[in-house]
């Protein structure tokens, strides 16, 4: 198996459902559910037990001890996985970024670090006082101290399983595991990286979007791009060719002809202002006529009314 997800609980009945279930309807890569309980007539087991999943698999792993971080230990001894990541019960926010861990993870990187701090990211959630101790220690551990993350508090964090069985914990408050790992890990030189899955921030700074896929189906990139106002360029390919209207909102290019998208991107580089800001209005009135979230949910029950 891939991934471990290790999710300690206590009580967690209302919440370990819907985190369950956001986990299998976002996460595609196949992982163990290691859930990690106190006791056995703890609700929350009877909860988990009404779970199904065709990819994932519940592990259920009884606490050595008491408390989160025995907890945790618990599930570390049990975990076999590639990677692993400590999970919380309660985190509704997290699970559509797995993956994309997942697929960094795999090339070659030890700790896979989110972050809410770095140009694009967001803090989601919090309590406010909470979001500037966090944001606080964070700048204190990147600019001063100088380490590698800006965002050292972040719980949310995947490892690989050489950091797992590389170190023994000292940690005495649960959570706290990921830290220690994460620093320790620094200083044995493991692979490090942190990232940002916030995209609106870097089509904001661009002035065009460019997708050179040979087949598509509805790309949401370029569906994001015209919503947030910026002009593009595609490759002439069904789903695509949908978005861009050519000369109007942006240019299509004869999919696989690098020169026919250079010239495409030369284009818009040499555009007039004038005509440069009416592609970026002209892009976001069409989404906004054609693709937007209502319009197309009015679609979809509209077919179905029609089927039932």
């Amino acid at each position: 198996m891939i991934l471990d997800v290790l999710i300690p609980v206590f009580q967690e009945e209302e919440n370990i459902s819907k985190t369950l279930n956001l986990l299998n309807q976002d996460l595609k890569t196949p992982a163990n559910f290691l859930i990690c309980y106190d006791y056995e007539e703890d609700p929350t087991l009877i909860e988990i037990k009404k779970f199904k999943s065709d990819i994932h698999k519940i592990i259920l792993v009884k606490n050595n001890g008491r408390g989160v971080l025995s907890a945790i230990k618990s599930g570390l001894k049990k975990s076999k996985s590639d990677f692993l990541i400590i999970y919380n019960a309660d985190d509704f926010h997290n699970s559509m970024l797995i993956d994309k861990m997942v697929s960094i993870g795999l090339k070659g990187y030890d700790v896979i670090a989110p972050s809410r701090f770095m140009k694009g990211g967001a803090t989601e959630g919090v309590r406010l006082s909470k979001a500037i101790i966090a944001y606080l220690g964070s700048w204190i551990c990147y600019y001063v101290l100088k380490f590698p993350l800006r965002d050292i508090t972040y719980c949310f964090r995947m490892f690989s399983k050489r950091v797992i069985e590389s170190f023994e914990v000292e940690s005495v408050e649960g959570f706290t595991i990921v830290m220690e790992y994460t620093v320790k890990a620094h200083r044995k030189n493991f692979k490090l990286i942190e990232f940002s899955d916030n995209v609106a921030h870097y089509i904001k700074k661009s002035h065009c979007v460019v997708l050179s896929s040979k087949r598509e189906g509805m790309p949401m990139s370029l569906l994001e791009a015209c919503s947030i106002g910026r002009p593009i360029i595609s490759s002439d390919v069904p789903g695509s060719r949908e978005i861009v209207i050519h000369d109007y909102n942006g240019y299509k290019y004869k999919s696989g002809n690098i020169n026919d998208l250079y010239k495409k991107m030369f284009s818009i580089i040499n555009l007039p202002k004038i005509k440069l800001i009416k592609f970026c209005n002209n892009a976001n009135e069409h989404v906004k006529k054609n693709f937007s979230s209502n319009l197309i949910n009015d679609m979809y029950y509209q077919i179905i009314k029609k089927k039932l």
